[in-house]
């Protein structure tokens, strides 16, 4: 009898035991398929780690790759709806005034300044800065204005799509485009048009350019700019103005074909309430052996206020062009053109991919 008690004793404890793993494994099974059905926006709108600089870099990386592996505009459109408000809460930025070159320890870009329009150079106390010419100009423009750095390019990229996308019918509105900017009449009916003809993605240069074609181009546009490396333009302008929270002064040179300098130097104004703040950035180049009237542009760089009146330290610089300051002197056209020779140094090592 004892023997019997025992064997049926060990029997429902371990029918208990196994009852109670399967009752844990139907437990876990529905809460892995609730959590993968939960829609995107509500996934995206949970960071994933502590909100430090490494895991920030890590959060918007991994929301690009995400936008890359969208197969259509239909669906990039989709995911980007819904990190719009995440990127919103989780992260706001916006442009950060009242910087310099001599606080951020950045060195100016002789090459681009040689393209500055002659109405800028009336300013001697503001430059041109390096960025690195790797396609990802504009995003790196971004990251400095927003960050004092370059690093965050990945970032502003990524904002970049998503602005661009949920406000396609904006960017592509002639009305909007025109704000900002006084233009001839012919010119100003069909800003839109034009900025369709500029953009990569416009590949027959004899089609009609209609709304549908604008459309078309724009959609091709942010699919392309996903990639890494990839070159922008005025419509990520548009986007990024609206990121920042501020104007962007667009400055073109006065140097290759006239249409391009009319429409593309110009003020941008964002498409939120921002402020009056004006950002600025110019449309440069890496190539240096094209003639003025050849010359397209294929780089951006910011322009900064050199900042407090400094004195570059023996003119001593490195390899990443970047330089000491110290002391106090009254003049300058003396930092000016000490920020000029040092940045003429290492140039073509500098911009070794082109945009």
């Amino acid at each position: 009898m004892v023997g019997e008690w025992k064997i049926e004793k060990v029997l429902k404890v371990k029918k208990k035991e196994r009852s109670t793993e399967l009752g844990t494994e139907v437990h876990k099974k529905p809460k892995q398929m609730v959590q993968k059905s939960l829609s995107t926006e509500e996934q995206q709108s949970k960071p994933e780690m502590e909100n430090t600089e490494v895991s920030r870099k890590q959060y918007f990386a991994t929301r690009l790759n995400h936008l890359n592996k969208c197969e259509s505009f239909a669906r990039l459109h989709e995911e980007c709806l819904a990190l719009k408000p995440a990127f919103d809460t989780l992260y706001p930025i916006q442009y950060r005034e009242n910087m310099n070159i001599t606080d951020l320890k950045l060195s100016a870009d002789k090459v681009a300044y040689e393209l500055v329009p002659g109405d800028f150079k009336e300013h001697p106390s503001e430059l041109p800065v390096n960025v690195i010419g790797d396609g990802n100009c504009l995003p790196r423009c971004g990251s400095i204005l927003a960050f004092g750095h370059e690093s965050a390019h990945e970032e502003i990229r990524a904002r970049i799509i998503v602005e661009m996308v949920c406000n396609e019918s904006l960017y592509t509105d002639n009305t909007f485009l025109n704000k900002g900017v006084e233009l001839p009449p012919k010119e100003k009916e069909h800003l839109s048009k034009t900025y369709t003809m500029f953009s990569e993605e416009y590949m027959y240069m004899n089609e009609v350019v209609t709304a549908q074609t604008t459309q078309r181009v724009f959609n091709q546009e942010a699919m392309h700019i996903r990639k890494l490396g990839s070159y922008m333009g005025i419509w990520q302008m548009f986007a990024l103005s609206t990121i920042l929270k501020c104007k962007i002064r667009s400055i073109y040179p006065s140097v290759g074909a006239s249409l391009p300098r009319l429409l593309l130097d110009r003020t941008i104004l964002p498409a939120c309430n921002g402020t009056m703040a004006e950002a600025k950035i110019m449309w440069s180049s890496t190539q240096q052996d094209m003639s003025e009237k050849n010359w397209i542009p294929n780089h951006f760089v910011p322009i900064f206020h050199v900042g407090p009146v400094t004195e570059i330290d023996d003119f001593d610089f490195i390899n990443d062009n970047s330089f000491s300051l110290s002391d106090i002197v009254e003049n300058d056209d003396i930092l000016l053109s000490a920020l000029l020779d040092i940045s003429s140094e290492g140039q073509d090592s500098k911009f070794a991919h082109l945009d």
